[in-house]
């Protein structure tokens, strides 16, 4: 949808998924991370607002928190369950294991 609430677009989810889900703007607003547990796994959907195709990831198990990095190079996701944390580069999908917990919710916080 266009900022002045034209150009709507309806957004499915496949019909495996659970009703969990969530949404989370980029910073910019160019793009939509979405996320759906299927199966007892997270599966990301980085979808794009110009409506080129949107890239799915999968997470074993179950990430309840995310956060875009300011740049929006990086997603942060916490498992629901144990707050283990783990950083997801947006351009290649790779995952770095964190050695921290996320005990509250995530946030990105500069560089001292």
């Amino acid at each position: 949808m266009d900022a002045d609430g034209t150009d709507r677009r309806m957004l499915e989810l496949s019909p495996r998924s659970k009703a969990e889900s969530q949404a989370t703007w980029s910073a910019d607003s160019s793009q939509l991370l979405v996320t759906v547990i299927v199966g007892g796994d997270t599966q990301l959907a980085l979808l794009p607002v110009d409506g080129s195709p949107g890239r799915p990831i999968t997470l074993p198990g179950r990430r309840g928190r995310f956060a875009w990095s300011p740049e929006e190079t990086t997603i942060a996701a916490a498992d629901s369950a144990t707050g283990a944390a783990e950083l997801i580069q947006v351009a290649t999908g790779a995952r770095t294991r964190q050695t921290r917990t996320a005990d509250g919710g995530l946030a990105w916080q500069p560089r001292h």
